[in-house]
């Protein structure tokens, strides 16, 4: 069994999903398992840097696995530290179909923050 699908199980062991919504996930990730096996390049991590433009502090730095992207959407407001929900559907869409690298920077002069994202 691999990584992703034993990070799911424990997330509804600890209650943070219920079970429908692990199913949905773990279906998910067989389906890209799927997708990836017919040749296609897929995106396996979304990475998104916040930093602070005055100090050079990362303030967040996280790495989650895709397959988790979508799921995760639905718990983000509609706009944060100047990225809207288009935004990140087009991350979406552009590593969907293949598009790996940078595909957003957003540099917010007034507040001092940088908001960086990529796909691997």
């Amino acid at each position: 069994m691999n990584e992703e699908k034993l990070q799911v199980l424990k997330m509804i062991e600890e209650g943070k999903i219920t079970a429908e919504e692990g199913i949905k996930l773990l279906a998910a990730v067989e389906q890209r398992d799927w997708e990836s096996v017919e040749g296609e390049r897929k995106a396996k991590y979304l990475y998104i840097r916040v930093e602070d433009l005055h100090t050079g502090r990362k303030k967040v730095n996280l790495k989650v696995p895709f397959f988790l992207v979508n799921f995760g959407m639905k718990f983000l407001p509609k706009e944060a530290e100047g990225v809207t929900q288009r935004d990140l559907e087009r991350v979406i869409e552009i590593a969907r179909h293949g598009g790996l690298g940078e595909v957003l920077e957003v540099v917010d002069d007034e507040d001092g923050i940088k908001v960086k994202m990529w796909v691997e």
